[in-house]
C-alpha cells in the first residue's frame, strides 16, 4: 500500500505543482481585485501552463488574442442583433473564418467560447455589454501573467542540465553497447536479448536527449536562467547519434552472422583490443569526469583497428575466403573504429 502511494506520488511532476501554484495565486488575485467569480482567470491559468516558460508565453498570446477577438465581435453583433440564432451562427462562421486568415487557428476554442459568453449574456444595457467583454479580456490577461511569471519564477525549467545528464547516460550506454558488441563477435556473450536490450535503451535515451535539448533551445529565445552552451551539446548529440549509427551497422553484421573461420583472422587481436577498451570501461566514472577526460585517449586502440582493417585486406590467403564473409569482417572492424573514433570527439561538458 505504502509502495503504491509513493509511486503514483512521484508522478506528479513539476508542472503540475506549478499549475496549482499558478491556480491558487490568481484565485488569490481574483479576491483581492474584487473579482467575484475568476473562471476565465483560472481557466488560462491551466490551458497557459506549459513545459516551458516561452511556450507559456506563446499560448498566453495565442489565448490573448482569440479571446480579444471573440470579446469584441461578440460586442459588435449583441448591440446589433442580441440572442438571435442566425446572427449567431454568423458570428462564429465571421470568427472562425478570421483566426484562419491571421494563421492563427489555435486561438479559435478560446475565441468562440469568449464570443458566445458575450453574445449571449443576459446584460441589456451597451455600457454593459462593453463592461463584461473587459472583465473577460482583464481575467484572461491576469491569468496569463500569472501563468508566465510562476512558470519563469517557481522551480523555472532547467533543461540544460537535464540534457547533460541524460547524454552523459548515452554516453555510458554507447560504450557498453559496443563491448557487448565485441563479447558477441568474440562469442563470450551468447544471449542475443543483451544486443536488443542495449540497443533500445541507447534509442530512448537520444529520443529523451533531443527532446530535452529542443526544449533548452525554445527556453534561450527569451535567455531563461543561466548560460548554455548549446552549440556543444548539438555537437555532442549529432556524434552521439553517429556513434549509435555505426554500431547498429555492427549490430547488423551480427544478426547476418560471421562465420568462426572468419572470425579466427583477427580474434587474437579483437581479444587484446577488447581488454583495453575493458580497461577504459572500469574507469567509467572518469571517462565522463570533465576534470580528467583528457587523460583518456582511444587513438591507440583506434590505431590497432585500423592495423587490423589492413591486416585483413592484406591477408596472403584472402581469395580462399568467401568474399560476403570477408566484407561483413571489415564492415565490423571498420564501424568500431569509427564509433571509438567519434566517441574520442565528444567535447567535455
Amino acid at each position: 500500500m505504502s509502495n503504491n502511494w509513493e509511486e503514483n506520488f512521484v508522478k506528479i511532476g513539476l508542472r503540475v505543482i506549478k499549475t496549482g501554484i499558478a491556480v491558487f495565486v490568481s484565485i488569490l488575485l481574483g479576491n483581492l481585485l474584487g473579482i467575484e467569480y475568476p473562471f476565465y482567470t483560472v481557466i488560462a491559468v491551466v490551458i497557459v501552463m506549459q513545459p516551458t516558460v516561452i511556450d507559456t508565453w506563446k499560448f498566453g498570446m495565442n489565448r490573448m488574442m482569440g479571446t480579444t477577438a471573440g470579446a469584441v465581435l461578440g460586442v459588435i453583433l449583441a448591440l446589433l442583433l442580441p440572442h438571435n440564432p442566425i446572427v449567431g451562427a454568423i458570428g462564429f462562421i465571421a470568427l472562425i473564418t478570421l483566426m484562419n486568415w491571421i494563421k492563427k487557428g489555435e486561438s479559435i476554442s478560446i475565441g468562440a467560447v469568449v464570443f458566445a459568453s458575450v453574445y449571449l449574456s443576459e446584460v441589456l444595457s451597451t455600457q454593459e455589454h462593453i463592461r463584461y467583454a473587459g472583465e473577460r479580456l482583464f481575467e484572461t490577461f491576469l491569468g496569463i501573467m500569472v501563468a508566465v511569471a510562476v512558470n519563469y519564477l517557481v522551480f523555472p525549467p532547467n533543461y540544460d542540465q537535464k540534457v547533460i545528464v541524460e547524454s552523459r547516460k548515452t554516453s555510458k550506454d554507447l560504450w557498453k553497447y559496443s563491448l557487448i558488441l565485441i563479447d558477441f563477435f568474440l562469442q563470450e556473450e551468447k544471449r542475443y536479448t543483451a544486443l536488443d536490450e542495449q540497443e533500445k535503451k541507447v534509442v530512448q535515451e537520444l529520443e529523451i536527449s533531443e527532446k530535452f535539448l529542443e526544449l533548452q533551445r525554445k527556453e534561450e529565445e527569451i535567455k531563461i536562467h543561466g548560460e548554455f552552451r548549446t552549440r556543444d551539446t548539438i555537437i555532442t548529440l549529432r556524434l552521439e547519434r553517429e556513434i549509435y549509427q555505426h554500431l547498429q551497422s555492427m549490430h547488423q553484421v551480427m544478426d547476418r552472422g560471421i562465420k568462426k573461420e572468419t572470425m579466427d583472422l583477427v580474434e587474437l587481436d579483437m581479444k587484446l583490443v577488447r581488454e583495453m577498451l575493458g580497461n577504459i570501461h572500469n574507469m567509467e566514472e572518469q571517462i565522463l569526469n570533465q576534470n580528467i577526460r583528457e587523460t583518456i585517449d582511444l587513438e591507440p586502440i583506434i590505431e590497432k583497428l585500423r592495423e587490423m582493417k589492413k591486416k585483413v585486406k592484406n591477408h596472403k590467403d584472402l581469395n580462399r575466403y568467401p568474399t560476403d564473409e570477408m566484407i561483413k569482417l571489415i564492415v565490423f572492424i571498420y564501424n568500431l573504429e569509427q564509433s571509438l573514433s567519434k566517441i574520442n570527439l565528444i567535447p567535455d561538458y
